[in-house]
């Protein structure tokens, strides 16, 4: 299921396909943050393998083409989404659909995180905006459990990632000893980060190198990164900011 927005009327627009979709020719920011973000409409495009079972093989390295909706794309479903005062969206930061519900990030305007079922009812805003230890102060990046029915929040100001369940509770948080810029989970109690710039956690360094991907384990802290780039590289970036 893919799903698009609309901010001039609040509607959601579902696309359902029955087959996972697989892409090939894809750098390894693009493909962690395309396990959070899916990018459809980006204006290279693809060539379309269905020869696997279950599976659109799409390859992004073809430019200059265009994916066609109707090549991976069984029906379309507008959904309405309630709006009031208490939920009003300026912008649609990140859209994360999961089990019957539909939350939608908005970092910028209203920096709140809102939760709708997937017919459009809205539930509730998950946390609040603030500097007490169950606030989050910037909303720098949204993952989510399925399985464990946890939401997790990163806030860049704070340097730290807050825990709530489905219901709005606040479980936890706690601070990685590394920057990071998004966060994925990615099952058995671990959080993916990437790293586009890189400081903390010495152990991780490699011949002056550092990771751009960190796996974290929640259950003992641990790290483990991956991707590495020159430190120097990195180090020039992060001065820039």
């Amino acid at each position: 299921m893919f799903v698009v927005t609309h901010l001039n009327k609040p509607f959601v627009l579902q696309l359902n396909c029955n087959k996972n979709i697989c892409m090939e020719g894809i750098n390894i920011k693009t493909l962690l943050l395309l396990s959070t973000i899916f990018l459809f409409g980006c204006t290279s495009k693809h060539k379309i393998d269905t020869g696997e079972e279950g599976v659109i093989k799409v390859d992004m390295s073809e430019k200059e083409k265009y994916l066609k909706m109707s090549e991976i794309v069984d029906s379309i479903q507008y959904i309405h989404l309630s709006t009031s005062s208490e939920n009003l969206i300026g912008n649609v930061s990140k859209l994360i659909p999961f089990e019957d519900k539909i939350m939608i990030v908005d970092n910028v305007n209203a920096q709140s995180i809102f939760l709708f079922t997937d017919k459009g009812e809205y539930i509730s805003q998950i946390g609040s905006r603030g500097a007490g230890p169950e606030e989050y102060v910037s909303i720098e990046s949204v993952t989510v459990d399925t399985k464990g029915k946890r939401i997790f929040i990163y806030d860049s100001k704070q340097r730290k990632i807050l825990t709530y369940s489905f219901q709005n509770v606040f479980i936890e948080s706690f601070s990685p000893d590394f920057f990071l810029r998004e966060i994925e989970y990615v099952g058995n109690n671990v959080l993916a980060c990437y790293c586009d710039f890189y400081s903390g956690d010495e152990t991780l360094l490699k011949n002056k190198e550092v990771p751009l991907v960190v796996l974290y384990n929640l259950n003992n802290k641990a790290t483990k990164g991956f991707c590495y780039e020159s430190m120097a590289i990195t180090t020039t970036w992060h001065s820039c900011l």
